[in-house]
């Protein structure tokens, strides 16, 4: 049973996690859980971002017995509320600070089974206005997981496009899609809401799920005569 979960979170995760997957030897399969699969040397960095508390707080609310966000700046730093912080305190979310996730541990059955953490000093401000952080040489220690979730808002996931080479996205990574049929360049593969709009409505992400429900109804329809005949 899995129940040890880790919470991070930055672009650089997501370039981590694209080479897992472009290793077709060793790509990932289906689920959040074997996004490391295999052990992968990587510049991670962690995030305390108002979407870690979301994701953390959820986690422990599905059963998993420890939940741990790892920051790599101390708490004074963190972007999260203040609110959310302490309410995710409450519920029993451990938080470590002045940590950097530097790689996924795994098995060879293509399990996570933990993290190499970095430990953190603060330096001079960056471009931010935050102390940046810095690598304390020779400080690194493992952190046993079972999943490992990337928690880093609301850009586009780049795993998907990743995963099907011939799925069309514009600029900002966001899939392109029919605007009547929700269809992408994918046959088969429909797609909706904020991934194909960017950061909009709820109201929009609703009416463009029920274009693409009938135009899948429709696509299983055409599928299906055509297996019979």
């Amino acid at each position: 049973m899995r129940n040890r979960i880790s919470v991070v979170g930055h672009e650089n995760v997501q370039r981590s996690i694209l080479k897992m997957v472009g290793d077709k030897d060793k790509a990932p399969g289906n689920g959040h859980a074997d996004l490391g699969r295999r052990h992968q040397k990587a510049p991670f960095r962690s995030n305390a971002h108002p979407i870690a508390m979301d994701s953390a707080r959820t986690a422990l609310r599905l059963g998993a017995l420890k939940v741990m966000v790892i920051y790599r700046r101390s708490e004074e730093e963190m972007p999260a509320r203040k609110e959310e912080y302490h309410h995710a305190v409450q519920e029993g979310v451990e938080f470590h600070f002045l940590q950097n996730p530097v790689e996924i541990l795994g098995n060879r059955e293509g399990w996570v089974t933990g993290l190499t953490v970095q430990k953190m000093q603060l330096g001079e401000p960056d471009a931010s206005g935050r102390r940046r952080p810095l690598p304390i040489a020779g400080q690194t220690y493992n952190v046993p997981a079972d999943i490992v979730v990337v928690a880093i808002g609301n850009n586009p996931n780049p795993l998907i496009p990743a995963a099907l080479p011939g799925l069309q996205t514009n600029k900002h990574g966001g899939i392109i899609a029919d605007e009547e049929t929700m269809e992408t360049s994918v046959p088969g593969v429909f797609a909706g809401g904020d991934i194909v709009l960017g950061a909009a409505t709820v109201i929009l992400a609703m009416g463009q799920g029920r274009k693409a429900a009938r135009a899948i109804h429709a696509w299983l329809m055409r599928t299906t005569e055509t297996a019979r005949n």
